[in-house]
């Protein structure tokens, strides 16, 4: 009797501990220097992201990587890695650069830069520039066609569930759906450079209610003179 009360005590004591673990907050890893990386490079990232914390995609989650302008032709889509995404789609002489080199940065691009005045938002772990955000793209890409002197960055964000991978490879998704998007209004893209920053700069730091979650899920744009 002693002897089955003493096990069922070690079991309920290993279920805690278990427990315990599982729950405990993600770690957050340095990632601040994933950026413009080639296409597939993201193919090893999916571990859920914008609420699939603890979860893989099953088929039918995987959203493509744009929607093309109405009546555009000839724009290729993408899915998660291995991604067809065209001839120079998002990764200016980028790749993966040697540990020991410096972290890319807007200011590696840009000079004088400052934000535009409009946000695109997306969908829950989704990357496609829905219907109702692409007025602020055809507005954006308007003003970089009367100013030729101009570039920008698109940065691309997450909200804070998920792993930080699949988020770092998502908001990177997010920022190139962007690109490819003005890409076929007719903005050339060596006047863009994209930026992946996850979770890590959140508007609502912290967010609890599914409106604050959608302000994190978004694309900012940095203008300025390219250096």
């Amino acid at each position: 009797m002693m002897k089955n009360g003493l096990g069922k005590i070690l079991v309920l004591a290993l279920a805690v501990s278990v427990l315990a673990v599982g729950c405990s907050k993600k770690p957050k890893l340095n990632l601040e220097g994933l950026q413009n990386n080639p296409p597939g490079s993201q193919s090893g990232a999916l571990a859920g992201g914008d609420g699939f914390a603890g979860g893989g995609l099953t088929p039918g989650e995987l959203d493509p990587l744009f929607v093309p302008a109405p009546g555009a032709t000839g724009v290729p889509g993408a899915g998660v890695g291995g991604a067809d995404i065209g001839a120079g789609a998002g990764n200016l002489g980028g790749g993966w650069a040697p540990v020991d080199a410096p972290l890319g940065t807007a200011d590696s691009f840009l000079k004088n830069g400052s934000y535009w005045n409009d946000k695109v938002y997306f969908d829950y772990n989704r990357s496609e520039v829905r219907a109702s955000e692409r007025p602020k793209l055809d507005a954006l890409a308007g003003h970089l066609r009367e100013n030729a002197r101009f570039s920008v960055v698109i940065e691309g964000h997450c909200d804070e569930r998920g792993s930080d991978e699949y988020n770092r490879s998502l908001s990177e998704r997010r920022s190139l759906s962007v690109r490819e998007y003005l890409v076929s209004l007719g903005i050339d893209g060596g006047r863009m450079h994209t930026i992946s920053y996850g979770e890590d700069r959140p508007v609502v730091a912290n967010a609890v209610t599914e409106a604050d979650h959608q302000k994190n899920r978004r694309a900012e744009f940095l203008i300025g003179e390219k250096k």
